[in-house]
């Protein structure tokens, strides 16, 4: 690695440490900034992609290879000096760089359906017809499940099999979803460049070491989502978004509203700007619905001017639809939600 890419992952550290981990995990933005200034543990990054070399995947890779032996991150390194976590690293320096070669960051974080669904039953209830939906990012598919999953907005603002072990009840910042029905959705399927298997336990062993170390509640709701996929896997395809996503979409039915879905995805796209312009050939071949869980300003023509919650803090996302193909409705910041779901607020 160049000085100047050490120093692009370093600042990248950095940002993320101040941004993302601040108020979220304690132990990653301590860790996060003292790496920032150790070009030998940034350096660790190396086989990764340029686009996947992130804090997170280093410390996806230490977890992963903890489990294996038993071993919480909180348990080995929440009250050790930065130079434990180093000296950890630099010992495990062949299997960390041999993760960081063949794997990518995935969370497939399922409370972010909080707000994915009411943002599709929206759709569907605007254009009264049931939905097809392709999730490109999809990792191992959890979010393609979310009709599946039980949803707890506030008192009389519930949604969902009310026997679902899946039970989502982000913290409400402001307005809370108004009372929707469930939409129907006729076809789901997803697209990834690297899926993962659902009964694959190495894999979901993958998936549970991208989520945070203090972040027990992920943990537990990815574990019981994963029991429910394994009885009923989605179907995901494996591919370049700009390859294959117009094979995916074809096959939908075309008495559906087809829905494009996607949270968390922009970052990891080379080019974000092509990626709007492959929705816009395949809405003029059959309209669709873009639907978007990402942080503000990467998504063109989704904007919330409304002011963030104070004690919602750090990054969060707007979830959006945007009619592609069709001018009978208007593009609509629906709501916004923390990272990973913990918060939830209703724009609309």
């Amino acid at each position: 690695m160049t000085d100047d890419g050490v120093e692009a992952v370093s600042g990248m550290f950095r940002v993320l440490a101040d941004f993302d981990f601040a108020g979220a995990s304690p132990l990653y933005q301590r860790l996060a900034n003292a790496a920032a200034d150790d070009p030998e543990v940034v350096g660790l990054l190396l086989p990764a992609a340029p686009r996947d070399r992130m804090p997170h995947l280093l410390f996806a890779a230490v977890q992963y290879l903890l489990a294996g032996d038993g071993i919480g991150m909180l348990d080995a390194f929440g009250s050790e000096p930065y130079a434990t976590f180093r000296s950890w690293c630099l010992d495990h320096r062949p299997e960390l760089e041999s993760l960081a070669a063949r794997r990518v960051i995935q969370t497939n974080e399922v409370g972010r359906c909080a707000a994915s669904l009411p943002t599709l039953a929206s759709v569907a209830a605007w254009t009264g017809s049931p939905l097809a939906i392709v999730e490109v990012g999809t990792s191992a598919g959890l979010n393609l499940l979310l009709d599946r999953y039980r949803y707890v907005f506030g008192p009389g603002r519930e949604m969902g099999p009310s026997d679902s072990d899946v039970v989502l009840q982000p913290r409400i910042e402001g307005a809370a979803p108004p009372p929707m029905a469930m939409p129907e959705i006729v076809f789901r399927m997803g697209l990834d460049r690297q899926p993962e298997d659902v009964t694959d336990g190495d894999a979901m062993r993958w998936l549970r070491a991208c989520i945070w170390p203090e972040q027990q509640w992920r943990a537990e709701l990815f574990d019981r989502a994963v029991e429910a996929a394994r009885r009923d896997p989605p179907t995901i395809v494996q591919g370049d978004v700009f390859d294959t996503l117009g094979d995916v979409v074809r096959q939908a039915p075309a008495d559906a509203t087809l829905c494009v879905l996607h949270t968390a995805f922009i970052n990891y796209v080379p080019e974000p700007d092509r990626f709007a312009d492959l929705l816009t050939r395949l809405g003029a071949e059959r309209p669709l619905w873009r639907v978007s869980g990402e942080p503000p300003g990467l998504v063109p023509g989704l904007a919330s001017t409304a002011p963030v919650p104070e004690r919602s803090g750090g990054i969060h996302f707007l979830y959006g639809a945007q009619p592609v193909g069709d001018a009978s409705h208007a593009p609509a910041v629906l709501a916004r939600a923390g990272t990973h779901g913990a918060w939830l607020e209703w724009l609309a």
